[in-house]
């Protein structure tokens, strides 16, 4: 293969997952509820082993939980659900390229890593209504 043919090749590549990324941002945007629960935030993420991206879908804050759907278009992977008040700690992490775009959750029963867009924001969102859960009294109803 000669240098200007590879170099088509990872432009259009480039190209195709742009696109295929845009689709799937617009998609979760339109979601407006999950299992019944408003969805304060939702985006199209990948789930991650290490540092990688392995598995593509879309994830879905509400008061309660963090939710990953993996996508149709691929197959692979599987639904995660994370209590919020399980949740130990939250924080960023670099991916393989050096970008810190990876959100990384440490629960009391898994630890999970999400390639996000807009990691500030998560991490924000995910922090306000942790510490709001906390202050609930136990046994209060939820609203």
């Amino acid at each position: 293969m000669s240098i200007p043919s590879i170099v088509l090749t990872v432009v259009l590549t480039a190209v195709v997952l742009l696109i295929i990324s845009a689709v799937m941002r617009g998609k979760a945007e339109k979601v407006k509820e999950i299992d019944g629960e408003p969805v304060i935030i939702g985006d199209a993420a990948s789930l991650c082993k290490g540092r990688a991206a392995m598995y593509g879908g879309y994830l879905f804050l509400t008061k309660d939980r963090l939710v990953f759907k993996p996508s149709k278009l691929g197959g692979f992977g599987k639904k995660a659900d994370i209590l919020l008040r399980s949740i130990v700690e939250v924080h960023s992490k670099r991916s393989l390229v050096g970008e810190t775009n990876i959100l990384h959750i440490i629960s009391s029963t898994a630890e999970h890593s999400f390639m996000v867009n807009n990691l500030d924001t998560w991490l924000i969102k995910i922090n306000e209504l942790r510490e709001r859960n906390s202050k609930k009294p136990q046994g209060e109803p939820k609203k």
